[in-house]
């Protein structure tokens, strides 16, 4: 994450502060965030499962994006005001809620498509695997080594 803010955020947002001005320059710079790791996102599970993209994964990011851009509206807009405190309360709450709600509904139906759990569990015996098999050479080796020649 700390990589998009001095990649993408910060020259978006500049080139945005001339059209929109600098109050308002975060919400369009925000969507821009969000639309790039949906689209990385879908990028990395393309790899995982050379599988065409269902793009729930990009649905999660771009609804979260909307969702920030929404949260960072009505934090300006009620900036000042009694009301400031409660949204700061209550939009944690839904944020996490938010969070948990979308992960559950659109993460696992394309992990689930592209056998992840099943592509994980091969790759980790390989891995146990290849250890085991390193272990049994470096001890053959030290055995040769403590006999002598």
């Amino acid at each position: 994450m700390s990589i998009l803010c001095p990649s993408m955020y910060d020259p978006v947002r500049s080139a945005l502060v001339c059209l929109v001005g600098r109050q308002w320059a975060a919400l369009p710079t925000v969507l821009t965030g969000f639309a790039a790791l949906a689209l990385m996102h879908e990028l990395m599970l393309y790899h995982i499962g050379r599988k065409e993209a269902a793009w729930a994964i990009a649905r999660f990011f771009l609804l979260h994006g909307v969702a920030v851009a929404a949260k960072v509206t009505a934090k300006k807009a009620l900036r000042g005001t009694r009301w400031q405190r409660l949204l700061a309360k209550v939009s944690r709450v839904l944020m996490a809620g938010f969070v948990v709600v979308m992960g559950f509904w659109l993460f696992p139906p394309p992990l689930l498509q592209r056998d992840v759990v099943a592509k994980a569990g091969r790759e980790t015996i390989t891995v146990v695997e290849f250890v085991k098999g390193l272990w049994n050479i470096l001890r053959f080796i030290s055995r040769k080594l403590a006999s002598g020649p």
